[in-house]
């Protein structure tokens, strides 16, 4: 029995291994493109593989082809971008990259297509993403009230990820940017509103 079970852990395979512009890159790992540029990402594995993006450009679709070309990327490529087996049981051994895409603008949001009905109490991840990893100071700033947040608003900042804001309240309602500073100059977002339809939990 313990022969067997060896055997088959040896069997098992590794986690997929990613390829930007054909190099090699060490998972979990960020690299920095130029708006404008082509790029290529391809995952090697031991069996059927997909991709899956953060990207506001891609994240819409539930599975990227392999490898994932772009012949002009921009701004809103920036992202992370995971691979993973299509075996359920293997999901676990997954690899990701996460991509800068520099250009005019520092900071990505995501487009506002609706405002989402929000909770009291609940986190909120306020989408916006950092295109130049070379910005420093990132903040949340509230439109409403010049560069201050309302009492009690606690946040915190992941260049990957955005601006998750922690146990939403109603005097939290208002429009909000992502700022930082680069080269003396101050980056910051578009504005957009958060907890227009904020009620309580049922």
């Amino acid at each position: 029995m313990i022969f067997h079970l060896c055997l088959f852990a040896s069997e098992l395979p590794g986690p997929p291994m990613i390829c930007l512009n054909s190099n090699f890159r060490p998972n979990q790992s960020d690299a920095v493109l130029t708006a404008g540029s082509a790029f290529s990402l391809s995952c090697h594995g031991n069996g059927s593989v997909y991709w899956s993006s953060s990207a506001f450009r891609l994240k819409f679709e539930d599975r990227l082809p392999n490898p994932v070309q772009v012949s002009r990327a921009d701004p809103r490529h920036t992202g992370t971008y995971c691979c993973r087996y299509t075996n359920h049981s293997l999901e676990h051994m997954h690899t990701w990259i996460h991509l800068y895409i520099t250009g005019e603008t520092s900071l990505g949001h995501a487009p506002c297509h609706s405002s989402p009905t929000l909770k009291e109490g609940q986190d909120y991840l306020f989408k916006c993403l950092l295109t130049d990893p070379s910005l420093t100071n990132l903040t949340l700033q509230s439109k409403d009230r010049g560069r201050g947040l309302p009492p009690g608003m606690k946040v915190t900042f992941d260049p990957r990820k955005g601006a998750l804001i922690q146990q939403l309240q109603r005097s939290f309602n208002g429009q909000y940017t992502c700022s930082g500073w680069k080269d003396g100059r101050l980056n910051a977002t578009f504005p957009v509103s958060l907890g227009t339809h904020c009620r309580k939990p049922s």
